[in-house]
């Protein structure tokens, strides 16, 4: 073997060990094959062109040495982390997105520990209540003194009780439920103020009508539901059914005696002789009694009381509607026979007359309309219901 080759082999034979050292894998083989190129004659002499091939094939693998070399110096080395439910130590922390939790070990039970292994676990984020669910709420005496948590919406705290065979009781703390919707009342239906609320537009009243009631009354009275009054104070634009309440002792007016009697606010509710047809007319309106279905006369051109007896309307039956308070529905009846006002004499205990020069507390009325006129204008059937 010339000087050319066991150059060659030589070189080989350093290049497959370096590529060993460096990590490039060392092929025993081709160790051995160049080893042996070294030392034994080979069957043929390389050529020149030969030894150049070997050359740059050699020149090629140290660059990718050099270049592997390179690479890990440019990259850092990181180091193992904990994780989740393991250990941290010094030179193991936990991995990112975990905290520590020391936790006791060794330890009997019910002893006190002092030696904590820091556990890696994921971070806990507490939870904040601010209302009981359905089923929640607070048990026995938890509920004394100011507790801050309430039912969330749609729901309702009811008492909580405990029973023993067929004996329950109510015991202290609230459990949260669905709130039950009571059927609202119609108009008319007679029920306990606290069981119930009446349907939209309607409001509470005594069945007499005589009180109405505002939400936060406390006592579970008899009510029933009516219609909002509609006050009237000047001359409706058509015929309205109504009734007339004198200011002074809060009665409402009747055509005594089914109308054969002298008008007086004597009534503490209102029923069919208590209600009056009010029909505009030019320069004022006609009363009609719906007893009798006869027209309200200022009697004797306003010197007797007033009564409701007239087939047909006159001078002695037209009256004028005059506010007796401003901004209030507080009205006044003057009759336009003798120009002066209507009065509840004696405070109410008296009939009714067209007497007065001035408004006082004695002519004060309202008119409450409860309905529109029929057509044609009929006496209505007597009721025994306070409800128009």
């Amino acid at each position: 073997m010339d000087l050319k080759n066991k150059i060659a082999a030589a070189a080989l034979c350093a290049i497959f060990t370096g590529i060993g050292i460096f990590g490039l894998g060392t092929d025993n083989t081709n160790v051995a094959s160049a080893l042996s190129l070294a030392t034994t004659p080979p069957s043929t002499t390389l050529t020149i062109d030969q030894l150049q091939a070997i050359i740059l094939d050699l020149q090629r693998q140290i660059a990718q040495i050099i270049q592997l070399i390179e690479q890990r110096k440019q990259t850092p080395v990181t180091p193992a982390c904990a994780k989740e439910g393991e250990q941290q130590t010094s030179s193991k922390k936990c991995c990112s997105g975990l905290i520590i939790n020391d936790v006791p070990v060794n330890c009997p039970y019910g002893a006190q520990c002092s030696v904590l292994a820091p556990t890696c676990q994921k971070p806990v984020t507490p939870i904040t209540k601010t209302c009981y669910g359905e089923g929640e709420g607070v048990l026995g005496l938890q509920a004394s003194g100011a507790n801050p948590i309430s039912c969330c919406s749609g729901l309702t705290a009811a008492s909580r009780s405990s029973c023993s065979g067929n004996m329950c009781s109510v015991t202290e703390g609230f459990i949260c439920k669905k709130t039950e919707k009571s059927a609202c009342k119609n108009e008319g239906e007679l029920f306990g103020y606290l069981e119930a609320d009446c349907c939209a537009g309607l409001l509470k009243v005594y069945p007499d009508g005589a009180k109405t009631y505002q939400s936060g009354d406390s006592q579970n009275f008899q009510v029933t539901c009516k219609k909002p009054e509609t006050f009237v104070t000047s001359a409706p634009g058509s015929c309205i059914i109504a009734n007339i309440k004198a200011g002074i002792n809060g009665k409402y007016v009747t055509a005594e005696n089914v109308g054969a009697g002298a008008l007086i606010a004597n009534r503490d509710k209102a029923l069919t002789w208590e209600s009056f047809y009010i029909i505009p007319v030019s320069g004022g309106i006609n009363i009609k009694a719906t007893i009798n279905n006869k027209y309200v006369t200022a009697e004797n051109v306003g010197a007797s009381p007033l009564i409701a007896n007239r087939d047909a309307a006159g001078p002695w039956e037209l009256f004028t509607i005059v506010t007796a308070t401003a901004n209030t529905n507080n009205i006044a009846l003057k009759a336009s026979v003798n120009n002066r006002f209507v009065t509840a004499e004696n405070g109410g205990a008296q009939s009714l007359i067209a007497n007065r020069d001035a408004i006082g507390p004695w002519e004060t009325f309202t008119i409450i309309k409860t309905g529109d006129c029929p057509t044609p204008i009929t006496p209505l059937v007597d009721r025994v219901s306070n409800v128009f």
